[in-house]
């Protein structure tokens, strides 16, 4: 595993990018609410293909109140990304589990910013269901599909 350092577009700023297999950036012992957050956001965004978040990649390591807004949308764009995100999303739910989800955790508000983080996820996920199980299949005719979208 390689930490990635690169320069900021925040002069005489440099970020480290934590790899999201260390177990330390989702632990919460000894740390901040805006200590844990903070570089836990900006190592997910590393892996979106949003533009507008990997912008704001960099700020969010300055303003928890950014990073926690963020994080729910970040998770979105992971979750939706076909292929080779599945492996990512297994390990982000593992690590969740085993660092956020515990007894240990005496971090609440992690709790609390992730259980919502995940249900705005399954919100979008149930969004994305309903609307591809809502489209008339190919062999049904125009009215068929009408009559079912009424019942």
């Amino acid at each position: 595993m390689i930490d990635h350092v690169r320069h900021s577009p925040v002069v005489g700023y440099e970020t480290e990018t934590i790899p999201l297999e260390n177990s330390s950036l989702w632990k919460t012992l000894g740390k901040t609410y805006e200590t844990w957050i903070c570089p836990l956001v900006h190592s997910l965004i590393e892996h979106t293909d949003d533009m507008i978040l990997r912008l704001c990649q960099d700020i969010v390591l300055m303003k928890d109140e950014l990073a926690e807004l963020l994080l729910s949308h970040v998770l979105v764009n992971l979750a939706r990304t076909k292929g080779s995100q599945v492996d990512l999303c297994k390990l982000i739910s593992s690590l969740v589990q085993e660092n956020i989800f515990t007894e240990s955790n005496e971090l609440m508000k992690s709790v609390q910013i992730m259980l919502d983080a995940l249900n705005e996820t399954r919100l979008y996920h149930v969004m994305e269901r309903g609307r591809t199980s809502s489209a008339p299949l190919k062999r049904d005719s125009p009215k068929v599909a009408a009559k079912q979208a009424l019942y």
